[in-house]
């Protein structure tokens, strides 16, 4: 080595440390200050990106023809299909209840249910009406 190049040397170092220095200073306590601003950027961020992934997973699972299990909306659209107004809708519903169905839909399929032997009192009356739906249904 010279004399050139050790002379040199530690003002080498001496730069290299000032630019490994101002590097640094950003991890140090007080160099880099987080704002309430960067937190709620960041919030909304995060907030657009599940707003995001939940429409793209739903829209896609509509467009594959797949509908999140609910008998509820299921009796609803069988309804809606049928075209049948609200009273004999509710006694659907309460002949559904009347037999403990988990799914109420099945009075649409099961035809059984309509002519059950033992019904509850306030379906007893309503005999008449059951049939009408039952031969409008089947």
């Amino acid at each position: 080595m010279s004399a050139v190049q050790l002379a040199a040397g530690p003002c080498v170092l001496w730069a290299n440390q000032e630019v490994l220095n101002g590097l640094s200073r950003r991890f140090q306590s007080g160099g880099a200050e987080v704002s309430v601003l960067h937190i709620v950027v960041l919030a909304v961020l995060v907030l657009v990106a599940a707003a995001v992934w939940w429409a793209v997973g739903h829209v896609g699972a509509q467009r594959e023809g797949h509908s999140y299990h609910s008998a509820r909306r299921l009796f609803g659209e069988l309804c809606v299909l049928h075209e049948l107004d609200w009273p004999s809708r509710r006694l659907l519903r309460q002949l559904a209840r009347a037999h403990d169905l988990a799914h109420p839909a099945r009075v649409f399929v099961e035809p059984s249910w309509f002519d059950a032997p033992q019904l509850p009192a306030d379906l007893e009356t309503q005999r008449p009406q059951l049939a009408a739906l039952k031969q409008r249904l089947f």
